[in-house]
């Protein structure tokens, strides 16, 4: 059965996408998530309580599209950076090595990303 999204967003939304657990919408250039946290793709803590309407994810630029995988998302914004956001145990969060003009890190397991 079809039923309308609690909460409201902004505007009208451009974009929608999901994940395993969360679904993202993007509305007048700001994203919002909702669903289980618990690999961090709403860009929460993984031990947040799940969010059950749309959220706004703070701190981002104004953006322009979204995409999502299972546990991670991607954005664009207008001023053409890309922001990434959720697990990153496969490097698709680009975070090795976390130093590029030392990269001794490469290696090492992550301590601030979700352990398996």
């Amino acid at each position: 059965r079809l039923q309308k999204l609690p909460g409201s967003l902004p505007g009208a939304a451009s974009w929608i996408c999901g994940g395993l657990q969360h679904t993202c919408a993007l509305s007048e250039g700001q994203v919002f998530s909702w669903g289980k946290a618990e690999r961090c793709g709403l860009g929460l803590s993984e031990k947040a309580p799940p969010v059950l309407k749309p959220r706004k994810v703070e701190g981002l630029p104004t953006i322009s599209s979204i995409r999502s995988s299972d546990h991670h998302v991607l954005a664009c914004a207008e001023d053409g950076s890309c922001l990434v956001w959720g697990e990153g145990q496969m490097y698709q969060l680009a975070n090795r090595p976390r130093d590029v003009d030392n990269p001794t890190d490469n290696e090492e397991e992550p301590n601030d990303e979700l352990q398996a």
